[in-house]
């Protein structure tokens, strides 16, 4: 079996210990990883003998995958210049700092969504509904906007989003 080709951008706190994972796994290959600080990247990456950069569009070219472990504020532009590379992402909540830069939305019940909401989400191509019934959503104010409003009363959260994201 082919080994997965890993990178971890930020190696902070938390981001050290993406790598440190990463570098036990038997099935996966640690790439490099990258950090705006290059003395930090250097540190981290000498524990597991990879690569340093401290620019992560370096690593893009040598991965399968990513975990993205910056600042929050970062999250969208980093996980797009991934996505749009062809490198899968992990990314931790939340995606974007914004609703202006999200693409979908996954909501539960206790979440309103209406067209205030919307008009703040540009970008919004689809809603998903984790539970039973739309009430909660203003599928009037979805339908002019363009925006697919999709109930799925049998499916759980992850479901739910895992779907919003293939019909992105």
């Amino acid at each position: 079996m082919e080994k997965i080709k890993l990178g971890v951008i930020g190696v902070g706190h938390l981001g050290q210990h993406h790598a440190a994972k990463y570098a036990a796994m038997s099935d996966v290959e640690l790439m490099g990883v990258a950090d705006v600080n290059l003395a930090r990247a250097r540190e981290v990456a000498a524990r597991h003998q990879v690569r340093a950069v401290d620019d992560y569009r370096a690593l893009l070219p040598l991965v399968d995958a990513v975990s993205i472990v910056v600042p929050t504020r970062q999250h969208f532009a980093v996980a797009k210049a991934c996505l749009d590379h062809g490198v899968d992402v992990l990314l931790e909540k939340p995606m974007t700092v914004t609703l202006a830069e999200a693409d979908a939305l996954v909501v539960r019940s206790a979440v309103q969504v209406g067209d205030e909401l919307m008009a703040h989400a540009p970008k919004l191509r689809v809603i998903g509904r984790a539970g039973v019934g739309v009430d909660n959503i203003d599928a009037e104010a979805a339908t002019r906007r363009g925006i697919v409003v999709m109930n799925t009363p049998g499916a759980n959260a992850v479901a739910v989003a895992e779907l919003v994201v293939c019909l992105m």
